[in-house]
């Protein structure tokens, strides 16, 4: 479940931006997110990033829609490896692409 409010940013793409790094952050972990957004995009997505419904905070004419979103939502879930090892995967590779390039670089002074 995802509950923000992005009217901090009335006349732009940032709720929109902000919406689909929500859906990047639910396919990284794996798991389906339900987004409510009172001035944003509210929409339902499965652990895959598909779009299973999704209700525009404007009619593109610029004029704000009041309604509700109503979905089907299948609660499939799966491990990822960020889900496994979280920031430590990537830490891990930083520090080991670093290391190799200082023992490297000395060794061909780059």
């Amino acid at each position: 479940m995802n509950v923000t409010n992005d009217v901090r940013f009335p006349d732009s793409r940032l709720p929109s931006q902000h919406y689909e790094h929500a859906r990047l952050r639910a396919v990284e972990n794996g798991v389906p997110m339900v987004r409510a957004c009172n001035t944003g995009v509210t929409a339902a997505v499965d652990s895959l990033g598909r779009e299973v419904a999704r209700l525009d905070p404007s009619d593109g004419k610029g004029k704000v829609v009041a309604a509700a979103l109503k979905a089907e939502l299948t609660p499939y879930t799966y491990k990822t490896l960020f889900s496994k090892w979280g920031n430590g995967g990537i830490l891990t590779l930083s520090a080991l692409c670093l290391a190799n390039f200082l023992f490297f670089g000395r060794l061909f002074k780059w």
